[in-house]
């Protein structure tokens, strides 16, 4: 049984152009949350230590949050230069590497998500509750919507250079 894969970017349009757009969104988006999240670690540190943190240290822990959300900005920035590097030079390897991890980073927010859900437990009403679920389904559908076209852009690509190679032999 093969891996699931699909045969065109929404829209009807290709795979190619399907990862490119992934990879440029990626690329603006974490680019942008690297410059929103160091400014606001930079307004938390200057913070820290004063009257103001003294008693409940929320802008120490603020300032340890945006830390993690430029570390985390930065690693999608990294992958996004290596997406878009592997689509403009067609190279299956750069593309496999940026799969696999956003499937490992997948499963990582799956699982602090329903570890935080299990160890804090829910706060807010029914409706908040469920509107934060519909949330999370979109935003992790999107997700794993965008590694699958990146994934069967890369078996395109893979079925392609193993078309052209001209030691192929038949073997009857």
């Amino acid at each position: 049984m093969s891996p699931p894969h699909v045969t065109s970017f929404c829209c009807c349009w290709g795979l190619e152009t399907g990862s490119k757009l992934i990879g440029s969104l990626q690329l603006l988006l974490s680019l942008a949350l690297v410059i929103v999240c160091s400014v606001c670690a930079e307004d938390a540190r200057a913070l820290m230590g004063t009257i103001e943190d003294a008693e409940d240290h929320v802008y120490s822990t603020w300032y340890k949050v945006t830390v993690a959300g430029v570390a985390a900005s930065l690693i999608h920035l990294v992958l996004a230069v290596i997406l878009m590097f592997s689509i403009f030079k067609r190279n299956i390897t750069g593309l496999k590497v940026w799969v696999y991890t956003m499937i490992v980073l997948f499963v990582c927010a799956l699982l602090f998500i329903i570890l935080t859900m299990v160890l804090c437990g829910f706060s807010g009403s029914g409706s908040e509750i469920f509107v934060a679920f519909l949330e999370a389904v979109l935003a992790f559908g999107v997700i794993a919507y965008c590694v699958l076209a990146v994934y069967s852009y890369s078996l395109l690509l893979q079925s392609s250079q193993e078309m052209s190679n001209p030691n192929k032999v038949d073997f009857m």
